[in-house]
């Protein structure tokens, strides 16, 4: 369903971008055109392998959860503690949706956010890594950097080549569907 909802509006945002860069460009030569249409293509590209990553972070820290309510007790002092870690985490990924959200909108870029997303990557990195430990108790004899868990899109030239409407799009309505649920909803 997640995958379905995705792709449909995946393919409503190139619909704009192909359409209003076809009313745009319709005095220009059929060069000019094939350049246009190969940035917007790229630009679209850029922006599904974006949207990509934003799916795996909300499908990583969702099956850490469910494996948690499905493995430990909610009596166990370490299912608080992994709770705790997650809304952490989530307060902080959906502060990072938000500011990524109004970036799109905006065309600028979010890259200034270094400070916030090294903290929303140590607390991603302490509830994936309690979460490992509660789960597996020898987790701590692996070698796993947990703060690597995550990949934090910025928005680049790339998206900034979208159109107005493309972006509000991406921003309003894939973007925001990105953010990580309450625990109690999981």
């Amino acid at each position: 369903m997640k995958n379905l909802q995705f792709n449909r509006l995946y393919r409503l945002l190139s619909a704009v971008l192909f359409t209003t860069a076809f009313f745009l460009l319709g005095a220009c030569s059929p060069a000019e055109k094939q350049i246009a249409l190969t940035l917007a293509q790229d630009a679209v590209g850029a922006a599904n392998a974006k949207l990509s990553q934003l799916t795996q972070n909300k499908n990583l820290s969702e099956q850490f959860v469910h494996d948690v309510k499905n493995h430990l007790d909610t009596t166990d002092p370490q299912y608080e503690r992994i709770m705790g870690h997650y809304e952490i985490a989530r307060d902080l990924y959906n502060e990072y949706i938000s500011q990524l959200q109004s970036s799109v909108k905006s065309g600028r870029s979010n890259s200034s956010a270094a400070d916030s997303m090294d903290h929303l990557n140590s607390a991603t990195a302490a509830f994936i890594g309690a979460a490992a430990k509660g789960l597996d108790p020898t987790i701590t004899s692996r070698n796993v950097q947990f703060d690597r868990a995550i990949v934090l899109p910025t928005v680049d030239n790339s998206v900034k080549k979208l159109s107005l409407d493309a972006r509000k799009l991406l921003a309003d309505h894939v973007i925001a569907g990105m953010r990580w649920k309450p625990w109690s909803q999981i």
